[in-house]
C-alpha cells in the first residue's frame, strides 16, 4: 500500500498550531457532523495530501476536549471520512526520570499503545481488555534517522495518577504517560488503518515537581520542536510503500487494509 493520504489528529488546539504553521496548513471544510466541534486543515504536497484534524472546545466548560472521550469519537468519524492511509496522533506527554528521559525528548509508539487506568483487579477476566494492547506501525530505522527515542506510550484520563496507576505503567512498562493514544489506537485497530504516535515530553511525572507547572512553564520552548518532527516525518511517509518503511508483523499485515 502507498501512502497517499495521511491523517494527524490532535487533541489541543495550542499543540496543533505549531504544525499548521510549519507545514503551511488551510483550514478546509468537511463533511463530519457538525455536533463534533472539530476543526480540520489540510496540506496538499506532490505525492500526496497531509490532513489535521483538532479535537476541538467543549461546549460546555470552553477548553480543548482533550481525554479519550473527546478523541475516541473524532478518530472514528474523522477515519470514516477522510479514509487516510495512515493516522498519526501527535501532541505532549509526561516522561519519566528514572528511564532517562528529559523535556524536549519526542518518543514514537513502539510495540502497542496502553492503557494504565482501566483496572480490573482482581477481576482476571477483564483484565487484559482493560489494559488493551493496540498495535502501532513500527517505524525503528526512521526513529533512528529523526532522532526519535522509541517506546511504549501509556494512557490514563488523569494529569495526575494513583499508586495502582503507577504500578500499571511500570507493568506497561511506559515510556511516556499522556491522555489520548489509546483511545485513537483503537479506533485505528478496528478500522484497519496503520497507527503512529508521536509525543513530546513535557514534564516529568516522578519528580517533585507539579506536571501542571512543568507543563505550563515548557510547553511554549518545547512546541515548535514536535512541530519539526511531525513535518519531518510526514515528509518521510508520504509517496512511501508501508513495506518499505517498516517491519510488519503478520498478525498486523493482515490487519492493514489497502482501502477503507
Amino acid at each position: 500500500m502507498t501512502i497517499q493520504k495521511i491523517m494527524l489528529l490532535v487533541a489541543m488546539d495550542k499543540e496543533a498550531q505549531p504544525i499548521i504553521r510549519q507545514m503551511q496548513m488551510k483550514e478546509i471544510e468537511h463533511k463530519i457532523d457538525a455536533f463534533l466541534p472539530i476543526k480540520v486543515y489540510e496540506a496538499d504536497t506532490s505525492k500526496g495530501k497531509i490532513i489535521l484534524v483538532v479535537s476541538g472546545k467543549c461546549a460546555t466548560h470552553g477548553v480543548d476536549r482533550i481525554g479519550t472521550q473527546g478523541l475516541n469519537l473524532v478518530a472514528w468519524e474523522a477515519l470514516k471520512t477522510f479514509k487516510p492511509d495512515i493516522l498519526i496522533n501527535a501532541g505532549t506527554a509526561g516522561g519519566f526520570k528514572k528511564n532517562g528521559s528529559m523535556p524536549g525528548d519526542v518518543y514514537v509508539s513502539t510495540g502497542s499503545i496502553k492503557y494504565h487506568d482501566r483496572l480490573f483487579h482482581p477481576d482476571m477476566h477483564f483484565l487484559n481488555y482493560g489494559v488493551g494492547s493496540y498495535k502501532c506501525l513500527p517505524i525503528p530505522f526512521i526513529a533512528k534517522r529523526l532522532g526519535l527515542k522509541e517506546g511504549v506510550i501509556s494512557t490514563g484520563a488523569s494529569l495526575l495518577s494513583s499508586p495502582q496507576e503507577d504500578d500499571q505503567m511500570d507493568k506497561n512498562n511506559a515510556a511516556v504517560k499522556e491522555m489520548e493514544a489509546a483511545g485513537i489506537a483503537e479506533v485505528a485497530q478496528m478500522r484497519g488503518v496503520p497507527f503512529i504516535g508521536l509525543k513530546i515530553v513535557t514534564d516529568l511525572v516522578d519528580t517533585h515537581e507539579c506536571p501542571q507547572n512543568q507543563f505550563t512553564n515548557n510547553f511554549d520552548k518545547l512546541i515548535t520542536h514536535l512541530a519539526d518532527k511531525v513535518q519531518k516525518l510526514c515528509t518521510i511517509l508520504i509517496g512511501e510503500k508501508i513495506d518499505k518503511i517498516s517491519e510488519l508483523t503478520p498478525d498486523y499485515r493482515e490487519n492493514i487494509r489497502s482501502s477503507l
